[in-house]
């Protein structure tokens, strides 16, 4: 009789331990929501909901291409906890992340992402996973290209003025390498001709906007071999704006090739930036 007292016990023991261990172990998965509604009155630090509305809100740092996520509506009672940020595309896949301290309002780095490809963003405070209301960021304003006209001693002036028009080539992005490969043709036409031919343009492309794609790329070429560089003083570590001038003012444009991923194997061009 004792020993079936005690194995009563032992066993009562042992299912005490474990739903100790599960509780304190619902905050670290993310996934089984199931666990999570048990246990979240008890140990998150606030309510992910209310009415049925996230109560965390997100948007992107800046349109088109974004490198941060911007979080607010975080409750008092989550501050200063660790906070991950998981973005995810359509397909459930998560296409950038990072981390912080939670607080009223912030902004958390990550890896670049396309702000077009984003369908939800996550967060987990102190362990605990918060659905959020993910708002879209206004689209970019202002042109996708300019131009200006460069004299001899290297200086923008408006004594001559140029224009730039875009043409995507080849229709939408295709793979290699695992990565996505956009083409453009870019034409200059001198508005006002300028004094004498020691003069050249300057075109400066800001890749966040339509058409481009609105990724930050990692690799940037071209096929027009000779004619056209990077401007003098630029670093691509300025991506995704792009400077480029050329060496004449009988330059009449080239193409630009633009990669999430490194150069194509089969590039025979000028690569910019990689």
């Amino acid at each position: 009789m004792m020993r079936r007292i005690l194995a009563a016990a032992t066993a009562i023991l042992a299912m005490a331990v474990g739903l100790s261990v599960t509780s304190a172990s619902a905050a670290q998965m993310p996934v089984f929501a199931g666990l999570q509604t048990s246990f979240a009155d008890a140990s998150a630090c606030a309510p992910a909901n209310e009415g049925g509305v996230p109560v965390v809100k997100t948007t992107a740092s800046s349109s088109g291409s974004a490198s941060a996520v911007a979080l607010s509506g975080i409750p008092a009672g989550c501050h200063d906890l660790s906070l991950e940020v998981f973005v995810h595309d359509a397909s459930g896949t998560i296409i950038a992340s990072g981390a912080g301290t939670a607080a009223g309002s912030l902004a958390i780095g990550v890896g670049t992402y396309a702000t077009t490809s984003v369908a939800t963003v996550i967060a987990r405070i102190g362990g605990w996973i918060f659905p959020t209301e993910w708002t879209a960021p206004p689209p970019a304003t202002g042109p996708a290209a300019t131009c200006q006209a460069i004299n001899p001693g290297g200086q923008v002036r408006d004594t001559a003025t140029c224009s730039v028009t875009l043409s995507p080539n080849g229709g939408p992005p295709w793979g290699h390498q695992g990565s996505q490969l956009w083409n453009f043709t870019f034409n200059v036409t001198w508005d006002t001709q300028p004094p004498n031919s020691n003069w050249t343009w300057r075109v400066t492309f800001d890749l966040a906007q339509p058409p481009f794609p609105g990724f930050t790329p990692q690799w940037v070429g071209t096929y027009s071999n000779s004619g056209i560089g990077l401007a003098p003083g630029y670093s691509c570590a300025q991506l995704p704006t792009l400077t480029m001038q050329s060496t004449s003012q009988n330059v009449w444009g080239g193409t630009l090739e633009i990669s999430d991923g490194p150069a194509p194997g089969y590039f025979s061009g000028q690569s910019f930036c990689n």
